[in-house]
């Protein structure tokens, strides 16, 4: 009897310390309670009498766990995740290796340095990797699924993408964006210069076909090698995009440059005099070798110069000479500038002399000669003065540049069209043509340079010149502004969300979502089968069965509860009473054994 009652306490015993286990774990966060399972213990002994066999005592059978879901606690933090349904979440030491999954209810997660979901205690949360359907929601978001036909793997959350990162949707972190923006159709033909590649573009190009152009030559361009070129937008509003590899870096604004239409420059008009006084005298008959003559020679602003001559030959030309070259030394000897001298020709077949000043100058006196003393008094006859009035004529210069791209060219009020591709004389031709047309009295040449020159008449010289004007036809234009759209700086994780499919979804500075992992669940033959190795985590045991690794909100597994966490299945007031009641049992046992003890106390005395 006494081994029975001893047996009776240690049941007793057991009970409050399961009871006083669950009420230790009555706020722990998915702690599920115990319960203890007695049996009762009889002698198999075969010689009994079963009619009258008294129980050997009791035993503690198993110690069986409640794997009934706890209450839900609202949170509002994001990776607090409570199941609704079945399943444990699978986590991982990170230091461990392989599928050594722990599994737990406790749902409260955080993100630690490295971006992954992790426990209080750093164990990892273990999910799978995201693949895209190629479908699209109605929103035309692309609809992710998880990627179960790979091993599961700890999701992880990155908290940020360094330049030249790959992003999860497959485009680099860190590239930048420009937009070409094209204005149409193209005023004339010619060449865009779009980031130092010459496009060529015709007149009447649309906007469209622009577009098409820049891309298509950009995107053969050694230079744009490792850069996405392709056009957004249709018709009008046609764009260019240019997407620069992150390995770059900080990236020039795309500049665009108009074709340059013909420009025929202007210089300074310059005027040509051609004004002259002159004078004549009569030459002897003859002329014999010795004579000598005196003459008085006007000059400009000085006094007449007295020069003397004696002939060396019959010839009038010679004659002519050196009467020239006497005048000549005769103004250096008096510092005269020779512009202020005449200058003396022959008439035809031995004719007058001519005196003749330039400049449109005129002297006061008459040139006077005289013979020598060889033949005294004798004369060379009248010496004439005549005036011609002054008249001076001007010409303007035009300097031409072969013509780039279509263009009107409007010279001194008359219309030139020249087209792309003119060379400079092509131009200057087109040019002189038109001018000589519609000015028939001014005089147009080309010089070697393929400068136009065209030269006013004598009465329009003293009136003002009429400037040639020149107009460009509109060339195509470029953009007005290159957009950037990216930048070199890192993409920044800003938020996450978590659905109720489990899907781990994360929003980046760079204005995308990205759906990073989705959270797995595994499921048991028998949840009580787990053993609970501590710390809110549980082990698959050969009592539990193999664990079935399922994508949350599967079939056979519950659906993700974002921002609640379960709470521990505890009733205290169960196990208050579960508490007394054993004490209660405690205490009779305890008494029984008091009882026999008294009982054996008294036997021993009457000996």
């Amino acid at each position: 009897m006494l081994s029975v009652s001893i047996a009776g306490l240690d049941a007793a015993q057991k009970t409050m310390d399961v009871a006083s286990n669950n009420l230790a774990n009555a706020s722990t966060l998915g702690f599920q309670r115990s319960t203890a399972n007695f049996a009762d213990v009889f002698s198999n002994d075969p010689a009994s009498n079963p009619a009258t066999a008294v129980g050997s005592g009791v035993v503690t059978s198993a110690v069986s766990r409640d794997t009934t879901a706890g209450s839900l606690e609202t949170t509002g933090r994001v990776t607090d995740m409570a199941i609704n349904g079945r399943g444990y979440f699978l986590v991982r030491d990170p230091s461990a290796t392989g599928n050594n999954f722990s599994f737990t209810r406790a749902g409260s997660f955080g993100l630690n340095a490295n971006g992954f979901i992790v426990d209080p205690a750093g164990n990892q949360l273990i999910g799978y990797g995201a693949l895209n359907t190629g479908n699209v929601d109605a929103n035309g978001n692309a609809i992710m699924a998880p990627n179960t036909t790979a091993a599961p793997v700890a999701l992880q959350v990155t908290p940020q993408f360094n330049n030249g990162a790959t992003l999860p949707d497959g485009t680099i972190a860190g590239q930048e964006t420009q937009v070409l923006s094209f204005s149409g159709p193209a005023a004339a033909s010619g060449n865009l210069n779009v980031g130092g590649v010459s496009v060529a573009i015709k007149q009447g190009d649309t906007t469209a076909q622009i577009a098409a152009k820049v891309q298509s030559t950009l995107s053969a361009d050694p230079a744009f090698a490792h850069r996405t070129v392709t056009v957004t937008g249709t018709g009008d509003n046609s764009q260019v995009q240019v997407v620069f590899a992150a390995s770059e870096g900080g990236v020039a604004a795309l500049s665009v440059d108009t074709p340059v239409a013909i420009s025929p420059s202007v210089s300074t008009t310059t005027p040509f005099s051609a004004s002259a006084e002159v004078q004549t005298a009569t030459l002897p008959i003859s002329v014999a070798i010795g004579d000598t003559y005196q003459i008085s020679v006007p000059v400009i602003g000085s006094t007449p110069l007295s020069v003397s001559i004696t002939a060396s030959s019959t010839n009038p030309a010679d004659l002519v000479n050196q009467i020239n070259a006497a005048i000549t030394n005769a103004a250096n000897g008096n510092s005269v500038p020779s512009a202020d001298i005449p200058n003396v020709t022959e008439g035809a077949n031995g004719g007058p002399l001519t005196f003749t000043y330039a400049n449109g100058q005129v002297v006061g006196s008459s040139v006077a000669i005289q013979s020598g003393s060889n033949k005294p008094g004798e004369s060379f006859g009248t010496v004439t003065k005549a005036s011609i009035g002054q008249t001076t004529q001007k010409v303007e210069q035009i300097s031409i540049q072969a013509a780039t791209a279509d263009a009107s060219v409007n010279v001194a009020g008359i219309t030139v069209n020249v087209s792309a591709g003119d060379t400079a004389a092509t131009v200057a031709n087109k040019i002189q043509t038109a001018l000589q047309t519609a000015y028939p009295l001014r005089t147009v040449t080309i010089d070697a340079n393929n400068n136009v020159d065209m030269q006013f008449t004598a009465a329009e010289g003293d009136g003002a010149l009429v400037q040639p004007q020149y107009t460009n036809k509109a060339p195509t234009k470029g953009t007005a502004a290159v957009t950037i759209q990216g930048s070199l700086a890192p993409v920044l994780m800003q938020g996450v969300s978590i659905s109720a499919k489990g899907e781990v979804m994360a929003s980046y500075s760079n204005g995308a979502t990205y759906t990073m992992g989705f959270i797995a669940l595994a499921n048991f033959p028998s949840d009580a089968g787990l053993k609970d190795t501590g710390g809110n985590l549980f082990a698959q045991t050969g009592a539990s069965g193999a664990a079935t690794i399922t994508p949350a909100g599967a079939p056979s597994a519950g659906n993700i509860m974002s921002g609640q966490l379960e709470q521990s299945n505890v009733n205290i007031t169960s196990e208050l009473m579960s508490v007394i009641t054993a004490q209660q049992i405690y205490n009779g046992n305890a008494r029984a054994i008091q009882t026999m003890m008294d009982a054996v106390t008294k036997i021993t005395d009457l000996r």
